[in-house]
């Protein structure tokens, strides 16, 4: 005997109607309101959460693109950072044996 209509029955449910008799149309209500409240809390928490990885990620995208123009310059090393201002740079040495007549650097095939 089905005491629920089909795509209601579950234990919980299937217990309490073994207990008092069918529902009545107020209490399944009422028993999916209170489902609905429930996913809508758990959906508010992850958007939250989602909220908050946006604007971590935002802010390590921002810190990224700071960082951009010291990539691109292939030294490494921020200017102010290097133990000797004055040194040759890695991305110069290159140029500098290209300049001087020297067709291979070392390293390089």
């Amino acid at each position: 005997m089905r005491l629920l209509p089909r795509g209601l029955a579950c234990g919980a449910f299937e217990a309490r109607a073994r207990q008092k008799g069918p529902f009545m149309a107020s209490e399944i209500e009422t028993l999916l309101l209170e489902q609905l409240k429930s996913f809508k809390a758990g959906q508010d928490q992850i958007e939250r959460k989602l909220e908050e990885l946006a604007a971590r990620i935002g802010k390590l995208e921002t810190a990224i693109a700071d960082a951009q123009p010291h990539i691109h310059a292939g030294d490494g090393a921020h200017p102010d950072r290097r133990p000797d201002p004055e040194a040759i740079l890695p991305s110069e040495a290159e140029d500098i044996l290209i300049r001087a007549g020297v067709n291979s650097v070392p390293g390089r095939r």
